[in-house]
Order: C-alpha cells, then structure tokens, then sequence
C-alpha cells in the first residue's frame, strides 16, 4: 500500500475524512501516516514514503477506532487551520476547442 485517498477538505467534513482514517489504519498492524497535501486531500500511507510537510501524525491501531478517529480529527482541523487549507473539488478551467483561455 502506498498511499490510500480517504477524503478531501471541504468536499468532505473532518469527522469523514478522521473516520476513514482511523477505520484504514485499524487494518493495519505496523503504523500508518495520516497526510494532508495542499489541496485538501487526505491519505493514509505508509510513514517512510509520506512527505514530512504534508504529514499531519502517525498512528497505530492500538487506542481503538474510536478513540483514534477523535484523535486525528484534532490533529486534522489543527493542520488545516495551520496550513490554511480551504480545500473544495478541484475544478479545472476548460474552454472549448479552437477558443484560448484569457
């Protein structure tokens, strides 16, 4: 596993995005990164292969699902009030064939 996408700020709210989370890295016995990139999206990775910028903590299964999704909701809505981090669907501008962009 490389990397897993478990949601995206502002498409979807923290507590989803936690949740998802704490319910991937439970699967796990070896500990995993929770990551937030620029654009708002959340990942579970493995923590030698994470971006140390865009991780948000590592975790292991051991506290339990519950007790682990409050806690990477924390740590996520700290991030993203450090990071600045809108978040939203990425939308790219197209216009159509033959017209150029202004």
């Amino acid at each position: 596993m490389t990397e897993q996408v478990v949601g995206r700020i502002g498409k979807h709210t923290l507590s989803y995005c936690a949740d998802r989370a704490a319910e991937t890295i439970v699967k796990f016995q070896s500990p995993r990164a929770v990551c937030l990139d620029p654009d708002g999206l959340v990942t579970v990775e493995f923590p030698a292969g994470a971006i140390p910028d865009e991780m948000v903590g590592v975790y292991t299964q051991e506290p339990g699902r519950f007790a682990l999704w409050r806690q990477i909701e924390e740590d996520l809505r700290e991030s993203v009030r450090l990071r600045r981090i809108d978040g939203g669907a990425y939308h790219r501008h197209r216009v159509a064939p033959g017209r150029k962009a202004a």
